[in-house]
């Protein structure tokens, strides 16, 4: 792959503001199942979920190709390198923000232990609570709780490195595919018995799915097989229509077997690519993602009777505008940006 695709880049931010305006559906509404794709689902996916998971894949996707170029030690290095220092800042702003908005005193608020506990979100340890802040909100007490996906992401990638580089992923066709079938089989059974909670047994099974999916397209069935693909992604479309009647769990098997061969049509093959400067929001997607909840709720909390839309257009304005901000500063102070220009051809970056 020479170039990044720029409508996989285009993906990422459109992944991006669809969990905002799920947390916005649902912030605002007080309830859940306000959200849109839920209801259309039947109970089966929500945007916010849909959006993660695609996350997942692409990140498992890439991985197994990063890994393939680089050492394990680097490779965890560049992904500390791209995960922490916004993820720092981010957790260290929500703490001055609860500040100002916390029902406690500030004194109260400054010696409550909770208060510094919520720092362990920065070494991906999730504690979400902090002191009186959002009390009254549907999540509550829970402060930005979309970090947790953090924490999973990085033992995905501790997993992939040990796939990858300890038994040798890519080479080994064989062991790779009963290693797939053998986490295929546990992955329904977790599903089947309610152990671990779909939203975690989805991102990991989209992740180990976009590990297999690479390593195959470079050196198994999908090598150079273009149609096959191509067919796949076409039965990936027609197979809406059964899981549109038939719900839940119908929802959940298209996300492995349609959904990762449309975006892969959609992205790789597919040749109107969007203009480059639509392609770029897709670089601040991750800082979006990082800062867009603590907005949302600092929003609700502003005006509790604040209309879905609105919150959710006036969230993506400033989502955007901090998540900028935070992709310009970190970049120079930690010096990301010259390490994402000098591997254009590398897309491990979330």
């Amino acid at each position: 792959m020479k170039k990044i695709s720029k409508n996989l880049q285009a993906f990422r931010f459109l992944c991006a503001c669809l969990v905002l305006l799920s947390h916005s559906m649902i912030l605002t509404a007080g309830d859940r199942s306000a959200d849109a794709l839920l209801r259309f689902s039947k109970g089966g996916l929500t945007l916010g979920g849909f959006a993660i998971g695609f996350f997942f894949l692409a990140a498992g996707f890439f991985s197994e190709k990063g890994l393939a170029k680089k050492d394990a030690k680097s490779y965890l290095v560049d992904r500390a390198r791209r995960l922490f220092p916004a993820l720092w800042v981010v957790v260290a702003a929500s703490v001055v923000m609860g500040l100002f908005v916390t029902e406690l005193s500030k004194s109260a608020y400054l010696l409550d232990l909770r208060t510094w506990r919520y720092l362990c979100n920065g070494l991906l340890i999730p504690v979400h609570e902090l002191p009186g802040v959002f009390t009254h909100h549907l999540y509550a007490p829970t402060v930005n709780g979309a970090l947790w996906t953090l924490t999973l992401e990085a033992v995905c990638y501790v997993g992939a490195v040990i796939l990858c580089a300890g038994f040798g992923w890519r080479k080994h066709a064989v062991l790779r595919r009963i290693l797939m079938a053998v986490f295929l089989v546990a992955l329904i059974f977790c599903y089947a018995a309610g152990i671990l909670g779909e939203a975690i047994l989805r991102c990991i099974g989209m992740f180990a799915f976009g590990l297999f999916a690479s390593a195959e397209q470079e050196g198994g069935f999908f090598k150079g097989r273009i149609r096959a693909v191509r067919f796949q992604a076409i039965l990936g479309c027609g197979l809406l229509i059964p899981v549109i009647l038939f719900g839940k769990a119908a929802w959940e098997i298209w996300m492995y077997l349609g959904l990762p061969f449309v975006l892969y049509e959609l992205f790789f093959d597919c040749k109107y690519q969007v203009p480059s400067p639509v392609s770029k929001a897709g670089d601040i997607s991750y800082e979006m993602y990082l800062a867009g909840f603590p907005i949302q709720q600092l929003l609700l909390e502003l005006d509790p009777g604040i209309g879905a839309g609105f919150h959710f257009a006036l969230t993506v304005v400033l989502d955007i505008a901090v998540a900028t901000l935070l992709h310009i500063l970190i970049g120079k102070v930690f010096g990301t940006l010259k390490t994402e220009k000098r591997s254009a051809t590398d897309p491990t970056k979330r």
